[in-house]
């Protein structure tokens, strides 16, 4: 299955996919502006915002319950922004959920104005809530894709996800950089994130246009439907291996730079750049290498293989005890990332009925950032002392949804 960007942007299916991708972009641009500020702002001892009498490790744990503020919401928020989708459509969807992550932006920038720390968690928690991009975006692929094109479409979600995640860090390190110009402050990316958001908003009112056809034929109650996912064995199955996987990309995602500046004293711009590097080998994979595989290896043995080799990497990286290794260690994590999400909700969307379509990508979604949620938490808890040690969780979790899988029928 060749790839081709300049095919797909001019397809008819492209055409449709591309302004939710767009948002999509805009989105992970401004929900990874601020990653690479957070270590910084709990834990510097010049310019953190909590006390200076809490200890290292008691900031290193709020920073854990900071992180799983926006997962937590996505957890609630998810499968209701799904359902929304099935029954009113996916573009009045995706655009109130844009209208609340916009004011949420906002409220962060405000209560970090003002050193109003529960106004942060509570604004973080927010934006999770109203965060259904990905799942909604995908439900539209379901919507106007042949089953075997998804995997393709799917892929080209996710560059643009990559690209949100190249992007975001370089200008948030820069937006709360003082060096670059002096009213700069840890509240400047939010407020960008807000100005983004809201462009998503006008891209989706101007260009988008409705997919979901036949919204008004799902009658089941919500927690009924809900129910009639988890039903079906294959989709449990499927539900629980992205679970770990999930479990291993946040405990990447979320304490890599906490790792970094624990162990090695890394800046927020250079933190920022190693998240872009990473984002950058995850794009180079979706657009070169998962395609390429697409027709030879089917979504479970891809996502098997994947969350195996992507635990092996996970414990390689915390071996050498120079940054400078990160150059070669973060390629294959990259990679096995590309592929495991990419076919870890290529096997969900497969498996779900097209009426529940919206609903499934809303759970898969809600049950990724409960991952999230247990990681921030957790993580938090054991970085207090051992800053790798939640990265060595996240390689046990992805190793056990490998071995699962092997396991089951379809993935040998």
């Amino acid at each position: 299955m060749e790839f081709s960007i300049g095919v797909c942007l001019f397809s008819i299916e492209q055409r449709k996919i591309l302004p939710y991708a767009i948002v999509i972009l805009l989105g992970f641009v401004g929900f990874s502006l601020p990653l690479p500020l957070l270590p910084e702002m709990f834990l510097d001892p010049e310019r953190s915002l909590l006390p200076p009498s809490y200890s290292l490790g008691k900031k290193t744990f709020l920073l854990g319950l900071l992180l799983a503020c926006y997962p937590f919401g996505q957890l609630l928020g998810s499968p209701i922004l799904g359902r929304l989708s099935d029954k009113r459509g996916r573009k009045k969807t995706i655009f109130f959920s844009l209208f609340i992550c916009m004011l949420a932006y906002f409220y962060i920038a405000y209560a970090i104005s003002i050193n109003y720390m529960q106004g942060i968690f509570l604004g973080l928690f927010i934006c999770g809530f109203a965060e259904g991009n990905v799942s909604i975006a995908q439900s539209v692929i379901a919507d106007i894709v042949a089953k075997e094109d998804k995997a393709r479409h799917f892929g080209f979600i996710t560059i643009f996800t990559c690209m949100g995640f190249i992007i975001g860090p370089l200008i948030g390190g820069m937006l709360a950089d003082q060096n670059y110009i002096s009213w700069f402050t840890f509240s400047t990316p939010f407020l960008m994130g807000a100005i983004l958001t809201a462009l998503g908003m006008l891209i989706i009112l101007v260009t988008s246009k409705e997919t979901r056809g036949h919204a008004h034929k799902t009658h089941l109650p919500f927690w009924n439907a809900f129910q009639r996912l988890f039903i079906h064995s294959e989709l449990r199955k499927y539900y629980f291996a992205n679970f770990l996987i999930a479990l291993g990309f946040y405990s990447f995602f979320r304490f890599l730079p906490i790792y970094l500046e624990r162990m090695f004293n890394f800046s927020s711009s250079q933190l920022a750049y190693v998240m872009a590097y990473d984002a950058f080998w995850i794009a180079i994979s979706i657009i070169f290498v998962v395609p390429l595989t697409a027709k030879y290896i089917t979504p479970q043995k891809s996502t098997a293989y994947s969350s195996l080799f992507y635990a092996f990497c996970l414990i390689i990286l915390l071996i050498p005890n120079t940054p400078w290794a990160l150059i070669g260690t973060i390629p294959p994590l990259g990679l096995c990332f590309a592929f495991s999400n990419t076919y870890g909700s290529l096997i969900i969307s497969n498996a779900a009925d097209h009426d529940m379509h919206g609903q499934a990508m809303g759970c898969l979604q809600s049950i990724q950032v409960f991952a999230g949620v247990l990681i921030g938490i957790l993580g938090g808890w054991l970085a207090m002392d051992v800053p790798s040690l939640p990265l060595l969780v996240g390689a046990i979790m992805s190793g056990a949804c490998g071995l699962m899988l092997f396991k089951s029928h379809k993935a040998i």
